[in-house]
């Protein structure tokens, strides 16, 4: 092996779980709570892009029958609608949690 990879393999070099190590309850805590945020972020964008591709394709084969036209149409605002609501309610509460933080400090 090379000097570079005996630095980069070094047992001081291998990332773990340094928030969880020697961490208070609370910061234990809040670990998990941003990682299940982190997943229901993930999750929810994608299913929105899932649903717009599903709206997308209902649009295209509707062959100008105007109901299904119109259906694609509220599906695709619906979605945009909670993808916003979505967001907006993740930047609220996170903007609200370094609210209660900086006045408990």
């Amino acid at each position: 092996m090379s000097d570079l990879d005996d630095e980069i393999l070094r047992p001081e070099n291998v990332p773990e779980y340094v928030e969880t190590r020697d961490a208070t309850v609370e910061e234990k805590a809040q670990f998990v709570m941003n990682k299940i945020t982190g997943i229901m972020m993930y999750a929810s964008g994608s299913i929105a892009v899932l649903m717009l591709i599903i709206g997308a394709i209902i649009y295209i084969t509707a062959l100008g029958n105007q109901d299904r036209m119109d259906k694609a149409k509220n599906l695709i605002k619906t979605v945009f609608v909670g993808l916003f609501a979505i967001i907006l309610a993740y930047a609220l509460v996170t903007n609200l949690i370094s609210l209660f933080y900086m006045a408990a400090s």
